[in-house]
């Protein structure tokens, strides 16, 4: 899953992001921290760690916010990169979580859902407008595990040499 060099980029969207939380990694206050990494053409050139304003109530929670957050930073991007006249048809967000995926993708209210604060439902727009498209990965894929949790030696250093491209 990680670019064998940098110059192999034929299989990955031109605009894509890795996204992923942690549910209530901040034993204090129970908080979760959101983290993105953004690539074009390959290169990354966008990321981003923070602790979520909220507390979430579940992990699908925790993750759509951070989608959230990763689809606000995509939309940035392909702005800029329209500016510059470059085409971003096909802007990806990855991330591990099914049900965050369901809910971006779905203009649904479940009961797990219906208290999600409607400022973080501007992704579904995104998404039916076709500007984003989400892709699930394995956890054991989704580099942005870097930016939001506490890694084994091991873990860490192989997503930090899929940070640049380097294999596995």
């Amino acid at each position: 899953w990680f670019r064998q060099s940098s110059s192999d980029t034929s299989s990955e969207p031109f605009l894509h992001c890795y996204c992923d939380a942690d549910w209530a990694g901040d034993t204090e206050d129970r908080k979760s921290t959101s983290g993105y990494l953004c690539y074009v053409a390959g290169s990354l050139v966008s990321w981003g760690s923070r602790k979520q304003s909220i507390v979430a109530l579940s992990t699908m929670e925790a993750e759509y916010v951070a989608l959230a957050s990763a689809v606000r930073e995509v939309l940035s991007l392909r702005s800029l990169l329209s500016e510059l006249g470059i085409s971003t048809q096909d802007s990806v967000v990855y991330t591990d979580n099914t049900p965050a995926k369901f809910l971006a993708e779905n203009h649904v209210v479940t009961p797990r859902s219906k208290h999600i604060d409607l400022r973080y439902h501007f992704i579904q727009e995104a998404h039916s407008r076709s500007l984003i498209k989400f892709i699930w990965v394995p956890s054991a894929q989704q580099l942005a595990d870097i930016m939001t949790k506490f890694l084994s030696r091991d873990a860490y250093e192989r997503l930090r040499g899929g940070l640049v491209g380097e294999g596995a």
